[in-house]
């Protein structure tokens, strides 16, 4: 637990909760024709207007876009051997945060009060991180600086769910996706210097929580936390990265009637 960021994880709660409060049916009644609550229906009534549960969760195909805040964290090993001989290794934590621009489509369908959907995604991000050290010894100084960029990633999910009531879906998430990561590390010594970039895919199995909720007519929105672990990947002959991300999904979406 401890790669899980608290006060974002507690903010997102906090989120899931209140849309979950807005999301709650109204209670009273249709009103007759003179505004008065009619609970045992003696005259013509209307519907209540403004009320939530007039919008409806329906299944079938939909497309969305949203914006996510992501936490990444790079787990570093670095080793290198010196022309004597002498082995040194560092495994920094490097922490990058930022924001994402999304897409998304998808199918999903209802069963009573059960849920089950496929979904497909791109987005585009903006990730960035830096981390880089100096030592000096007798024989001079050594410099080292890597950068560390998420670029942008596609996937796939399944999403089964459990519908709150009429407006309101809560839902996990299970899911693959790729993600471009581009590493520049150089590196300045008494004997040299060097510099390698070096692009790569890597492929991780995600999962979170999420809640959806109807606010027009074929219009919802939603709130969404998942975790990602990725595999180890190798960006030079000595290091390797083993990447994970929080995100934090905010979307908007249509339902195609």
């Amino acid at each position: 637990m401890k790669d899980f960021p608290r006060l974002s994880i507690f903010s997102a709660i906090v989120v899931t909760a209140a849309l979950i409060l807005i999301a709650t049916p109204c209670q009273a009644g249709p009103r007759n024709y003179k505004g008065e609550y009619n609970y045992k229906s003696e005259v013509p009534t209307e519907p209540v207007s403004g009320c939530w549960s007039e919008k409806v969760l329906n299944g079938g195909f939909y497309l969305g876009g949203g914006v996510s805040y992501d936490v990444y964290k790079f787990r570093q090993n670095t080793s290198a051997v010196s022309d004597e001989g002498v082995s040194a290794s560092i495994n920094p934590p490097i922490n990058a945060k930022g924001w994402n621009g999304e897409l998304f489509a998808g199918f999903g369908a209802y069963l009573q009060s059960l849920y089950l959907g496929a979904e497909i995604m791109a987005n585009d991000s903006n990730v960035d991180a830096n981390y880089s050290f100096t030592a000096a010894d007798d024989e001079g100084t050594t410099s080292y600086n890597v950068n560390t960029k998420a670029r942008y990633s596609y996937g796939v999910g399944l999403i089964p769910g459990v519908r709150v009531n009429d407006a309101a879906l809560l839902y996990g998430r299970v899911g693959y996706i790729r993600t471009s990561l581009r590493t520049t590390e150089s590196a300045t010594a008494p004997t040299g210097s060097e510099n390698i970039t070096k692009t790569k895919w890597g492929n991780g199995f995600n999962y979170g929580l999420g809640i959806e909720t109807a606010v027009a007519r074929n219009v919802s929105i939603r709130a969404e936390y998942t975790y990602t672990s990725y595999n180890t990947m190798t960006s030079s002959v000595a290091t390797k990265f083993t990447p994970s991300n929080n995100e934090f999904v905010f979307g908007l979406i249509y339902h195609v009637a």
